[in-house]
């Protein structure tokens, strides 16, 4: 019984310690909840909807913000054009981050900044 219960405490802990190891800002984290969002996928945990609302989220702030700044400052901003539905934008976001699978260890806001401005650069104003 005791090895049971060890065994069981050992995983657990092995478990836990994978968890805390694995980077929730990654594009490699967040990649997979966005994909599921914008296909609509059934969610079958309360925490994934979760996640895949902070995606969203996540991705609509950044575009808000980019079309936002001053004409002036093009190397941030972004001009998408009129009526730009925001699942195009989330699509856009991880098509970039699949074409450079060597990034997706690094934060997935830079790269959705990096993928918003390359979509839709300010090439006038």
């Amino acid at each position: 019984m005791r090895a049971l219960i060890l065994g069981i405490a050992i995983g657990l802990v092995a478990e836990s310690l994978a968890l805390a190891q694995e980077d929730k800002h990654s594009a490699n984290y967040m990649l997979p909840y966005c994909r599921a969002a914008v296909n609509k996928e059934e969610i079958t945990r309360p925490a994934d909807g979760v996640v895949r609302g902070v995606c969203i989220g996540i991705i609509e702030a950044i575009d808000f913000m980019m079309s936002e700044y001053p004409p002036e400052e093009k190397e941030k901003r972004s001009c998408p054009p009129a009526g730009v539905p925001l699942d195009q934008t989330v699509r856009v976001v991880i098509t970039y981050i699949e074409a450079r699978p060597q990034r997706v260890h690094e934060n997935f806001k830079t790269l959705a900044i990096e993928a918003i401005h390359d979509a839709w650069p300010c090439t006038t104003n």
